[in-house]
C-alpha cells in the first residue's frame, strides 16, 4: 500500500512538473540569464561553434537558450532532438558529412558547416523534456568530456527544476489569493442578506380556530391580503411527506408547554420552492391553551449561503490539504514564524536539513533558539545580531533575505527569509551542497585544460591582464615576466606514435613545467604544444626567468619513457617583461612571441629574452 501511494505521489508530482514546464514554455521562459551564461561556458569549454538548449514537449521543440544567438534550422534541430530522446542517452555523431543520415543537416547552424554533434537528454523528474546540443565541439572529444556533458546537463536540469518550482509556488499563491477573494466576497454577501432578510409572524386562536398571518408572512407565501388562511390550507404549502412533522412538533409543544423551531421545504403559491424556518410557542389562559404564536422566515438565501460556505470550506480544506501535501513533499525545508518570532509551522525537511533534534522542535520555539543552534555548527562566521539587523532591513522593504550556511557536517545550506503581509515570515532551507560543488566543477572546467589540468588561455589571460593593471596603475613593486613556450618535435611524436602517446607526452611535459617554477607562478596550456608561464617577484625577474628557462630546457629534454618507448623532445622559450608602458595584453604577448620566433628561427630548443633588435 505504501509503495502504491509513493508511486501515485511520484506520478502526480511528475505530471505537475511537466504541466508547469509546458505552461512556462508557452508563456516564454523569462529570466534565463543563468542558463544563457551556462550555455556560453559550455560553448567555451568544448570550443563549440554552437550550443543550444531545447524543450521538447507535445511533438514541438522550443529553443530556450542558444550561444551564439544566430538562428538554427529548427526542422533539422527537431530531427536531432528526436534521435537524442529516442536513444535515452548521450548521442555523439563524429562525422556528419560522411553519415548519409545526417549529411542534410550540415548547414543547419549557418555559415559554419556542422561536422560533429553531441546531444544529451534533459530530464525532469526522470522524464525526458529537452535536449542539450553541442555543435562542432573540439575534435579531441573524449569519454572524460562526455562525463562533463552529463554534469552540464544535470546543472541545466537543476535550473529548469528551480524555474518549475518557482512557477508552481507562484501559481499556488495566486490560487490561494483567489480563494481568499471568494471567501471575502461571500462574507460581504452574508451581511447583505442579513440586512434585507425579514421575519413574518403568525397566530392561531384556539377558541376561534382562526389563523392569522402578518404582511411579511403573506409575502413569503405569495398571497395577498384577501387570502384567508386556515390550518388545512396552510399545510398544503408543504410537501406531503413533511406535513406530519408540523403536527408532531405542535402536539409535543402543547404537552410539554415548550417552544419549537424547525426548518422545512416550502412551495409558494406561484410554485416557487423555498426553505422556511417555523418557530412558535404555546400561550395558556386560566390553565387552558389559548393561543399559538410564532415566527415565519424565508431562510432560502441563508441555506443557500450555508451550502456555499460548506462547499467553500470543503474546497478550502482540499486546498489546504493540497498545500500541506506540497510542503510535506518539498525537497526544501519550510518553517513559518509569527510576528512574535516564534515557530508556528514546519515540515520534516526543515528539521533534517538544519539538522536539529526533532524533540526540540515544538510549537512556539523561538527563532533565536533555532538560529543559535544553527550558528553553533556554522563555519561561515555569521553572527546572530547581524542576521537580525539584516532581516529587519530586508523586511522593512518587503524583500526576501538569503543567507548560506556551511554546517559542521560540511553540508551547504541556503536559507531564504521571506516576510509575510500580516507580520512574521517564512523560512525556506535547502541543501545546496551538490549544486555548489557542481558549480565549482563547472568554474574549474571553464578555466583549466582538460588534459593537463593546467590553467587554460582564459584564466591565463585574465591573470596576465590583472598583472598588467597592477604594473600600470597600482605602483606595485611586484614584477612580472611572460614566457611563451612551444614543444619542439611534438608534432613528429604525434604523427609517429598517435594521439594517445602524444597526450601522455603533454601530461608529462606539463608536470615538468610545474616542477620548474615556484608556487606563485602560473603555468598554462594554450592548446596543442603551446604553453605559457607568468613569473612574479620583486627583484631581478629577468635573471629569475633565465634560471627557470634553463631548468625547463634541462627538464623537458630528459627522455620520456612511455610503455616500451623512449621519446625525446625539446622546447623553445620566448621571454619578455611586463612593462608599465604596455597598453594591452597584445603588447607583452607580441614581445614574447617575437623572442620565441627568433629561437625557432635560430635552431629551436633554446630560450631568448626579447630585445628591440629582434624581428619577426
Amino acid at each position: 500500500m505504501v509503495a502504491e501511494m509513493t508511486v501515485c505521489t511520484s506520478t502526480r508530482t511528475t505530471d505537475e512538473h511537466l504541466t508547469a514546464l509546458a505552461q512556462l514554455v508557452k508563456n516564454e521562459v523569462r529570466d534565463v540569464s543563468e542558463l544563457n551564461a551556462l550555455v556560453e561556458i559550455i560553448a567555451d569549454v568544448f570550443a563549440a561553434d554552437r550550443v543550444s538548449v531545447s524543450i521538447c514537449l507535445n511533438q514541438a521543440d522550443r529553443l530556450i537558450s542558444c550561444y551564439p544567438t544566430q538562428k538554427i534550422s529548427l526542422p533539422d534541430l527537431h530531427v536531432l532532438n528526436n534521435c537524442v530522446l529516442e536513444q535515452h542517452d548521450l548521442l555523439f555523431i563524429r562525422d556528419i558529412a560522411s553519415d548519409t543520415q545526417w549529411s542534410h543537416a550540415a548547414n543547419m547552424i549557418g555559415h559554419t558547416p556542422l561536422t560533429r554533434y553531441v546531444g544529451i537528454p534533459i530530464t525532469l523528474s526522470d522524464v525526458p523534456v529537452g535536449v542539450l546540443g553541442i555543435f562542432n565541439p573540439d575534435s579531441t572529444v573524449t569519454n572524460n568530456a562526455f562525463s562533463r556533458v552529463r554534469l552540464f546537463a544535470l546543472s541545466i536540469e537543476g535550473m529548469l527544476l528551480a524555474k518549475v518550482h518557482a512557477y508552481q509556488t507562484e501559481q499556488t499563491k495566486l490560487k490561494l489569493e483567489q480563494q481568499q477573494k471568494i471567501c471575502d466576497r461571500e462574507a460581504r454577501l452574508l451581511h447583505e442578506v442579513e440586512d434585507i432578510s425579514g421575519v413574518g409572524a403568525w397566530e392561531y386562536d384556539v377558541n376561534e380556530q382562526q389563523l392569522f398571518w402578518t404582511k411579511k408572512t403573506r409575502e413569503i407565501h405569495g398571497v395577498d391580503s384577501s387570502y384567508v388562511p386556515d390550518l388545512e390550507s396552510a399545510n398544503t404549502f408543504y410537501p406531503v411527506e413533511y406535513r406530519h412533522v408540523i403536527d408532531e412538533k405542535i402536539q409535543h409543544a402543547i404537552k410539554t408547554h415548550s417552544n419549537w423551531n424547525y426548518e422545512l421545504p416550502f412551495t409558494r403559491s406561484d410554485g416557487k420552492e423555498l426553505w422556511v424556518n417555523i418557530s412558535g410557542r404555546t400561550i395558556y389562559k386560566n390553565g387552558s391553551l389559548y393561543r399559538l404564536i410564532g415566527g415565519f422566515e424565508n431562510i432560502s438565501d441563508r441555506r443557500k449561503k450555508d451550502s456555499r460556505l460548506r462547499e467553500s470550506e470543503r474546497l478550502q480544506s482540499e486546498k489546504s490539504n493540497e498545500l500541506s501535501t506540497i510542503i510535506t513533499n518539498m525537497t526544501q525545508g519550510v518553517a513559518v514564524f509569527g510576528p512574535d518570532f516564534r515557530l508556528k509551522y514546519w515540515n520534516q525537511q526543515y528539521v533534517d536539513i538544519l539538522p536539529r533534534d526533532p524533540v526540540r522542535m515544538q510549537l512556539g520555539t523561538s527563532f533565536r533558539e533555532i538560529l543559535d543552534d544553527v550558528l553553533a555548527q556554522d563555519y561561515s562566521d555569521h553572527a546572530a545580531d547581524d542576521i537580525f539587523l539584516q532581516m529587519k532591513k530586508y523586511f522593512c522593504h518587503n524583500e526576501t533575505m538569503q543567507i548560506t550556511y556551511t554546517l559542521a557536517n560540511r553540508r551547504i545550506v541556503s536559507s531564504l527569509y521571506s516576510p509575510l503581509p500580516e507580520g512574521g515570515w517564512v523560512t525556506t532551507v535547502e541543501d545546496v551542497t551538490e549544486r555548489e560543488e557542481a558549480a565549482k566543477k563547472i568554474t574549474y572546467a571553464a578555466h583549466h585544460d582538460t588534459l593537463t589540468e593546467l590553467a587554460n588561455r582564459t584564466l591565463f589571460n585574465t591573470t596576465l591582464n590583472e598583472a598588467l593593471h597592477e604594473v600600470k596603475f597600482e605602483a606595485s613593486r611586484t614584477q612580472y615576466v611572460l614566457m611563451l613556450l612551444d614543444l619542439d618535435g611534438f608534432k613528429s611524436v604525434n604523427d609517429t606514435y598517435g594521439h594517445i602517446i602524444g597526450d601522455e607526452i603533454l601530461k608529462h611535459a606539463s608536470s615538468r613545467l610545474l616542477n620548474s617554477v615556484r608556487e606563485q607562478d602560473l603555468v598554462a596550456r594554450f592548446g596543442g604544444d603551446e604553453f605559457a608561464i607568468l613569473l612574479s617577484g620583486s627583484t631581478d625577474m629577468l635573471g629569475c626567468a633565465e634560471r627557470v628557462a634553463q631548468d625547463i630546457l634541462i627538464s623537458i629534454q630528459q627522455p620520456y619513457r612511455i610503455d616500451d618507448l623512449r621519446i625525446e623532445i625539446g622546447i623553445s622559450i620566448g621571454i619578455s617583461m611586463v612593462r608599465h608602458q604596455d597598453s594591452t595584453l597584445s603588447d607583452v604577448i607580441h614581445r614574447s612571441d617575437t623572442a620565441l620566433y627568433n629561437v625557432k628561427r635560430n635552431g629551436k630548443n633554446d630560450y631568448l629574452i626579447y630585445s628591440e633588435e629582434q624581428t619577426i
